[in-house]
Parts: structure tokens; sequence; C-alpha cells
């Protein structure tokens, strides 16, 4: 008796070590194919994406259980919620110009792995602002990690999407159901469960970014904070007494320029030592963009103690396929 259930044993161990070296081999075949081929990576998940949102649309009893569709689909692809503006028409959609996030993606991972040599093995605090979509957050921090598998990232992503909380959920069925208004009133489930299932899949983003990111980079030290605005960051650290970002960057941001020129600004004010990069274009040429402080070095206690003006620039470093005008 003793020597089958310790068979038993053994075969469900054996089980579990099996289909962990299957998941990993998976995860290094998307790592490999997402850093180089990035678009075609893009493509198959926008495929996978698709096939849910049909079933997730077609068949009725989704709605019962979430979750359990997108375990799922994730069989196909565990990061297949990932991705990033795909529209034609965008200047630095990757089908457009694949140089231009490719140039940022490098200069972001070079700014990134300079801290990590500075700080010796200590915390590096980064904030990926307008991160909503997160396919390009897991190509910079999969070759920064892929350079210094041992790290210890705290990473904070800042977008409105994130927003879609349980509480905001609760929020909204609670004013829904309060409108008595004849046009809303048959629509008020379909609604819910419409914000439901997008509460759903953000999560289940998040998820997917931080469990990719833990299973291929075992011995890194990765932590992951979302906020759905600047000020609900600056908040959240103030409170929880975190340190202010080594590096800040964010891609094609044109509706929070100013929030994230406000970030910037703050946050080499609080932390001088910080940097920033940011990837703009005006349908003409694409550059990257640094804030910086002057004399930020001495200036930073005063600036923030009296609140006075700071005197604030930027420099621009053109991508080489583009031409200044």
């Amino acid at each position: 008796m003793k020597k089958t259930v310790l068979i038993g044993v053994f075969l469900v161990l054996f089980g579990i070590i099996v289909i962990s070296q299957v998941e990993n081999k998976k995860n290094d075949t998307i790592k490999s194919n997402m850093l180089s081929s990035p678009i075609a990576t893009l493509d198959a998940l926008d495929v996978i994406y698709d096939d849910f949102l049909k079933e997730t649309t077609q068949n009725s009893v989704f709605r019962n259980d979430y979750k359990e569709v997108i375990r799922k689909f994730e069989q196909k692809s565990p990061i297949f919620l990932l991705g990033e503006c795909s529209y034609k028409y965008c200047f630095l959609t990757r089908k457009n110009h694949p140089e231009f996030r490719e140039n940022f993606e490098n200069h972001t991972c070079v700014l990134l792995q300079q801290k990590i040599e500075e700080k010796k093995g200590g915390s590096i605090y980064c904030i990926s602002f307008g991160s909503g979509g997160l396919f390009q957050d897991l190509i910079i921090f999969s070759k920064t990690l892929s350079q210094y598998p041992e790290a210890n990232l705290i990473i904070h992503l800042i977008d409105r999407v994130f927003n879609k909380t349980d509480e905001n959920l609760k929020e909204f069925i609670t004013q829904k159901e309060a409108d008595k208004r004849d046009w809303i009133r048959p629509n008020i489930q379909l609604l819910i469960e419409d914000e439901k299932f997008e509460t759903v899949k953000i999560k289940a983003k998040i998820s997917q970014f931080k469990n990719f990111l833990t299973t291929e980079f075992p011995h890194a030290n990765i932590t992951i904070y979302t906020h759905k605005n600047i000020d609900d960051y600056f908040d959240y650290i103030e409170k929880e007494k975190m340190s202010h970002a080594d590096v800040t960057f964010a891609a094609d941001v044109s509706g929070g320029l100013d929030d994230y020129e406000k970030l910037c600004i703050k946050t080499m004010q609080l932390n001088s030592s910080s940097v920033n990069v940011l990837l703009l274009h005006n349908d003409k040429q694409a550059w990257l963009h640094q804030f910086f402080l002057e004399n930020a070095e001495n200036r930073v206690k005063t600036a923030v103690k009296d609140n006075e003006n700071i005197d604030i620039y930027y420099e621009r470093v053109y991508i080489d396929d583009t031409k200044k005008t």
C-alpha cells in the first residue's frame, strides 16, 4: 500500500516538473520570437485575441466565468492579452517604422542597465507612463533582465485603464442601476457585464505581464504596482514612503504630455539623479526627448521647499531614419 502511494506521489511530482519545463520552454520561445520579431509576435497575438473575442461574444455561457475562458486561451499564448498601438495610420506603429520603437526600447534599456550598475544590486525604481498595452514594456524589461537576470526592479505602471478596479465597478453598477432613463434601463445588465469583462481583462493582462517576467527570470526580484494617474502614483509612494523613480519612460503619449512632464519634473526635484526618456513624433520625424533640470544636484532642496520656478531644459535625439526640418 505504502509503495503504491509513494509511486503515486512520485508520478504527480514528475508530472508537475514536466509541465513546468514545458511552460518554461514555451516562454523561452515566446521571448526569443518577441525580441527578434516583435511585429510577427504582435500579429500572432492579435489572431489569438480575435479568436478570444469571438468566443466571448458568441458564447453566452462565458459571462458566468470570465477567468476560465482567459485560462483556456493562455494555453495558446500566456501573453495573449498584451499589445500596443497598431493603428495603421499612426506614425509610430511598428509596421510603419519599426526602427523608432526599437531605438526607444534600446535607449531605455541602457538607462535601466546604467542604474543597475550604479546601484550594484540595489532596488531600481522605474515608471512606465501610458503603459496600458504592456507589450513594449515586456520587451524593455525582458531585454534588461536578459543582461542582468538578478536585478531588483520596482515597476510602477501608470495608465488611465488601471482605473477599472473592483471599487470602480461597484460605483459604476450603482450609478447605472440608479439611472431610470428609459433608453438606458434595458441595457443596464449588458453595461455591467461589459464593465466586469474589462476589469477582469485588465487584471489578467497585468498578471500575464508579471508571470511572464517572473517565470522567465526566476532569479530577478520584480515588484509591480499600477496607478490610474500621476496623482494616484505620488499619493501612493508618499503613503508607503517609497523611493522616487530612477528611470521614467513613455512612448507616444500625445494626450498626456503635460502630465508626463509634471511627472518627470517632480521626480527629478525629489530624486536629482533620476533620468527619463520619451518617444515623440510629429508625423514627419521621430525623436527621443529628455527633460532635465539645471544644476539639479544643487537646486533640488530649495526647489521642493520654496516651490520656486525651476529652469527646465530638454534635448532631442533624432532617430537616424528621420530628417530634421
